[in-house]
């Protein structure tokens, strides 16, 4: 490809953002003048446009969207995979995913708060039963607290004290943390005398009114405390209307705002890096919440927005309770694999196989670290973003993975109540470890620079394998201008121990002209992918981000 027809292919990467923030100041290496810069590359995507209520069924087949200025609009494009980005590769904020840990880390108080304007539902309170869960595996009630506030209380299985509970809280406040939509969740302790019946409350298929006895048979099956009470999932019911699950593909019927395939998301096919992180293999369209906000100005609008839901198979706790030794090793049945050990009379195991044994721990799922494997996880239904996710998709939530420090992740686990300490140490051991293993991989098929910025006449930038002691600061790093239009400039450099690298008097051009400087990092031993970052005419600014 010639060198026009490289910045053709960079200019068409954000067809897909609102007008303003569309990347119209990428390189011009035959000497023409790019038209202006945005002066900020969008962070904040506006697809909260009032639209009528849409119907509850999704769709899968693309259309048109009448918001091309505001909303993301669908537009044919070579590469899929940047759909969803601004012009620096970065996921802007929407009604999907909101950048938080990685922009502005959380303290830990508040990642122990977890989401949400709501306190904690008290221990011991009362509830009044409106109904019972019926469909399904899991244990669960639907009920009003002391407030008048509803909630979905779920229970522990019967002989596995804390694991369900403990999971779901754990992975809902770190996915909270990264950015991304989920209910108010927290563990409670309720007694049997303190759960009464709504008179309106109705069970089974003929809704014959719920009793007590109805109540008990759930009870039974559910794990209880020594003191008689049970440990539930308190789980805030949403704001708004339910519109049913994210379709791994297409977008929503009746919903202009929900422009963007969601198979091209970036966000949701990121969301593999942190799935496989906590081993969150239940991921499927029943696990998610599209839920319609009404416009408080006019009720008869408002917007939709996307929710993550019901984590409680995560951190092992499927392969635990069911049990499902293949969840993160391969799909549900992992048919291909109990095939072939038996066509070949056990010399071939699954990778699954002689797994364990784990430590008999309260609230402890069976998830461990040596055995995880980053590049080849799995959930155990196939989802298509999670299948389409690319390199650089992976990055982007390995990115997400590695900003969180080891105290951030003890306030989750903090969160869950978990009554034995050494269910505590042994799952922060190994989500260190599994977090390790992420960056290990995923920065090795992407160069991991991020943040680059111009300051003081110089490009800096940082490197996230030194940032993160994935690596010592003894790679070079090597910066040049490319473009006939440009006057010639070279750079090299290293890191100073936190990774950031400043490489001096970056070239200053005309207002009406753009440059693009190649980026390369050499290390011992390997040569990591270019990055070209795109500055602004007259005092250099950064304007868009091509990894490659």
């Amino acid at each position: 490809m010639n060198r026009r027809g490289a910045a053709s292919r960079v200019m068409a990467r954000w067809p897909a953002l609102p007008v303003v923030a569309i990347c119209a100041a990428c390189s011009q290496p035959d000497g023409n003048a790019a038209p202006p810069a945005p002066a900020t590359p969008v962070a904040k995507v506006d697809d909260r446009q009032p639209i009528p209520k849409p119907p509850s069924e999704p769709v899968k087949t693309p259309m048109p969207a009448p918001f091309p200025s505001n909303a993301m609009a669908l537009q044919p494009i070579a590469d899929p995979r940047i759909v969803s980005v601004n012009s620096l590769d970065e996921v802007p904020d929407s009604t999907w995913f909101t950048n938080r840990n990685t922009v502005s880390p959380l303290s830990a108080d508040a990642i122990r708060k977890g989401p949400g304007p709501h306190a904690t539902p008290r221990d011991d309170a009362r509830w009044t039963i409106i109904g019972v869960k019926e469909t399904g595996v899991a244990l669960g009630l639907r009920a009003v607290d002391e407030t008048g506030a509803k909630f979905f209380l779920k229970f522990d299985p019967d002989g596995h004290h804390e694991v369900e509970t403990g999971a779901d809280v754990v992975v809902q406040r770190l996915l909270f943390a990264a950015g991304y939509n989920v209910p108010e969740n927290d563990v409670v302790y309720v007694s049997r005398a303190a759960l009464t019946i709504d008179p309106k409350a109705t069970f089974g298929r003929t809704k014959r009114a719920l009793r007590g006895a109805d109540v008990d048979r759930l009870l039974a099956r559910a794990a209880r405390e020594t003191d008689g009470r049970y440990r539930v999932l308190a789980s805030r019911f949403l704001p708004g209307s339910a519109l049913g699950g994210t379709e791994p593909a297409g977008r929503r019927r009746g919903d202009p705002n929900d422009a963007i395939p969601h198979e091209h998301r970036r966000d949701v096919r990121g969301l593999y890096t942190l799935a496989a992180w906590l081993n969150h293999t239940d991921i499927k369209s029943a696990n998610t919440l599209d839920v319609w906000i009404p416009d408080p100005a006019d009720p008869s609008r408002g917007h939709v927005v996307h929710y993550l839901l019901d984590f409680g198979k995560a951190l092992g706790a499927i392969t635990r309770i069911d049990p499902r030794p293949e969840a993160g090793f391969a799909h549900d049945g992992a048919i291909k694999h109990r095939v072939k050990e038996i066509a070949t009379l056990g010399h071939v195991k699954p990778p699954w196989a002689d797994i364990g044994p784990f430590p008999d721990l309260r609230g402890l799922g069976w998830i461990e670290s040596e055995r995880f494997d980053p590049a080849n996880w799995k959930p155990l239904h196939p989802w298509l973003p999670f299948v389409a996710a690319d390199r650089f998709d992976k990055f982007w939530g390995a990115r997400i993975v590695m900003s969180f420090t080891p105290e951030q992740i003890r306030a989750a686990l903090a969160a869950a109540r978990y009554t034995d300490p050494r269910t505590v140490e042994y799952l922060a051991r190994v989500l260190v470890e599994r977090q390790r293993k992420i960056g290990e991989h995923f920065f090795g098929r992407v160069a991991p620079l991020e943040r680059f910025r111009v300051n003081r006449d110089a490009l800096c930038f940082d490197d996230l394998r030194v940032r993160y002691g994935l690596r010592s600061n003894d790679a070079i790093y090597a910066a040049e201008v490319r473009g006939d239009h440009a006057q010639p400039w070279r750079q090299t450099g290293r890191s100073n121990a936190q990774g950031t690298v400043c490489l001096a008097d970056v070239p200053r051009l005309p207002e009406a002209v753009t440059t693009a400087i190649e980026v390369r990092v050499a290390g011992p031993g390997r040569v990591d992918p270019a990055t070209v970052v795109h500055l602004t005419g007259g005092r250099p600014a950064v304007v868009a981000i091509e990894r490659r």
